[in-house]
């Protein structure tokens, strides 16, 4: 089929013809190998290269500002679109032409302030780096009153906003630099949070992302510790205990283990930096010890949550102006960070608090049982946990816990020498037939393991 283009800006030209077909090297003229040159130029520029992987069995385009590949039919219609732009005229190439000068690459990497592309020096093979850094036009530091008085609404202590400052900056300064420690904002609803990552961050660093649960994170075929900078934990839930240990792994290791669907799973370096923020007082259960996050202080509303979007309105306005966002990233770009320590940060008062949370919670929970029963099956002591929507702890933390009212697991014969038998909670010492009379006192004499 002749290729038919209609525009209201020019008229079709003679390349496009019914006779119209790739044309062989040796057929093009002097001046079409210039202008086919400058295209070429022109694809290396918007980041094409092109693919041969074990994924697929043909060849491809791949464009590594995008991560995406795309069909080799792309370079016919974007080669005709690309000489009706410039007025140009020249006949159409093979796709083997076109590609003989663009990198050919067997795969991607993500790694942050590299070269566009790596060569392995054993195998000769070739990757495409899909790291794409933010390139301001001006050197211009210009900033709105309202950048400033955003992060004084967003972080109210005095204390913490000057180390947030400069977590953010390191991103900037340093994205090659992963810190094991990540910021915890709790706060209520509409103040702001989404706005940092998704209007300040995401259109200055570009590998962003925002998820709403800790199962895009952790699940099998989640990419997001390959390829992003920054990830927003909005809201998120940890519905167990051996979900936040996952997390907690993911947090602080500079590498991690990530699959492809159809591929073998690896190990890839990670640079991604976490900012979980939620509406819960508690958002995770932390321990005395805790040090991979960095909690602020709560943020509220300064006047209402009308007034906070009328402002956030008007600094979104800002950030439109031209030469606005080359401002707040030459800001990051200058921040000083001499005295940032990216492996280990101070507890704060807020930290503290949730600490004190996490340990009232399972206290209360299991003095609760104890006033009203002396013993008490493992069952019954989870269905606190589980009816309340938290999070059930381990074996051992369930071990610790007892232990520390002077209690012990013990598996008792409901009925002397038959089979049944229930798992119970019981103070440490009882003998048997203290156990049996107590549970008996409460319980049907049936089995209920846990």
């Amino acid at each position: 089929m002749p290729l038919q283009l209609v525009t209201e800006d020019y008229e079709e030209p003679d390349f496009l013809d019914e006779d119209s077909a790739p044309v062989r090297a040796a057929e093009l003229t002097a001046a079409e190998k210039a202008i086919i040159k400058q295209y070429v130029a022109n694809l290396k520029s918007r980041g094409f290269c092109v693919l041969n992987d074990s994924t697929c069995n043909y060849t491809r385009l791949f464009n590594r500002y995008e991560d995406k590949a795309v069909s080799m039919s792309f370079l016919s219609e974007d080669f005709t679109r690309q000489m009706l732009k410039g007025r140009k005229t020249c006949r159409l190439p093979t796709n083997s032409y076109l590609t003989l000068r663009l990198e050919h690459i067997v795969g991607k990497k993500f790694v942050p302030n590299e070269g566009e592309y790596f060569t392995s020096p054993l195998s000769g093979c070739t990757f495409a780096n899909t790291y794409r850094a933010y390139e301001p036009k001006s050197e211009s530091k210009e900033l709105s009153p309202l950048f400033s008085e955003f992060f004084e609404r967003m972080f109210p202590n005095d204390a913490d906003r000057p180390l947030v400052l400069q977590w953010l900056s390191h991103i900037f300064q340093h994205p090659e630099e992963r810190p094991s420690w990540h910021l915890m904002m709790p706060s209520d609803t509409g103040v702001g949070k989404g706005f940092l990552v998704e209007e300040i961050l995401q259109p200055l660093l570009h590998h962003t992302a925002v998820i709403s649960s800790f199962g895009k994170l952790t699940g099998r075929f989640s990419t997001l510790l390959e390829n992003k900078l920054v990830l927003l934990l909005d809201d998120c839930k940890a519905r167990s205990e051996s979900q936040q240990i996952e997390l907690k792994s993911l947090l602080s290791e500079r590498r991690a283990l990530i699959e492809h669907k159809g591929q073998d799973a690896g190990m890839v370096n990670t640079y991604t930096r976490m900012i979980l923020a939620s509406n819960e007082p508690k958002p995770l259960d932390l321990e005395e010890n805790e040090r991979r996050w960095f909690v602020t202080e709560r943020l509220v509303h300064r006047e209402s949550p009308e007034e906070t979007q009328a402002f956030i309105a008007d600094l979104l306005a800002w950030l439109a102006l031209p030469g606005s966002l080359d401002a707040v990233h030459n800001f990051f770009m200058t921040y000083d960070i001499t005295d940032f320590n990216h492996k280990q940060v101070r507890k704060t008062a807020a930290l503290l608090d949730i600490v004190q949370q996490s340990k009232g919670v399972d206290a209360d929970i299991l003095q609760d049982l104890i006033t009203s029963k002396v013993v008490f099956t493992g069952d019954e002591w989870m269905a606190q946990y589980m009816g309340g929507g938290m999070h059930k702890p381990s074996n051992v933390k369930q071990a610790e816990l007892l232990a520390t009212v002077g209690y012990e697991r013990y598996q008792l014969l409901i009925v002397p020498g038959k089979p049944d038998k229930v798992r119970l909670c019981r103070p440490i010492g009882m003998d048997v037939d203290a156990t049996r009379a107590a549970h008996n006192a409460t319980h049907a004499p049936s089995p209920s393991p846990f």
